[in-house]
């Protein structure tokens, strides 16, 4: 059974700001020659929506923690939000997803089906994602898949500093 969802609702002028974030980020993507991971090659309007969706999340969680939103470009160097990292998928019912390459720390795993309301599944570690029996080599770019049933409720995420000494069963 999945764990309990926390639910976020944007306002129109919070979605109007995010989208200010994303056309930024992927400006200065361009610019500065940094080449989408996820190899999509599908456009300039499919990656900038991915931009979006991705910042949609991050605000969501901000907002979700009463903190500010920090946007900042260069963002790589950062964790997305409060220490934590954020991956934003567009169905509900997908998984938490993330990759051996990723750094270690804490996962949100959020979703959005309109760029209003957002679901907050839960949290994971990294550690605990990369589980053999989790590898997706079918994906576009192989990653690990951790259901939504076996993330840790919000209510219960530990500080982000705590990433390093957290372990699971």
């Amino acid at each position: 059974m999945a764990p309990p969802v926390a639910v976020v609702l944007l306002s129109p002028t919070e979605c109007l700001d995010i989208r200010t974030y994303a056309t930024a980020i992927r400006d200065w993507n361009r610019e500065n020659g940094r080449q989408d991971k996820m190899n999509h090659n599908r456009g300039t309007d499919y990656e900038y929506e991915l931009e979006y969706r991705g910042r949609i999340g991050e605000y969501a969680l901000a907002k979700h923690l009463g903190v500010d939103y920090q946007f900042t470009l260069g963002y790589e160097a950062n964790r997305d939000v409060a220490g934590y990292e954020v991956r934003t998928r567009s169905r509900h019912h997908y998984d938490l997803l993330t990759y051996a390459d990723d750094r270690p720390g804490i996962y949100i795993h959020a979703s959005t089906e309109s760029s209003r309301l957002v679901m907050l599944h839960g949290w994971s570690t990294l550690e605990d994602t990369l589980r053999p029996e989790r590898f997706a080599d079918w994906m576009q770019r192989p990653c690990y898949l951790t259901p939504r049933s076996e993330l840790y409720p919000m209510a219960f995420l530990p500080p982000a500093t705590q990433h390093s000494t957290l372990t699971t069963a």
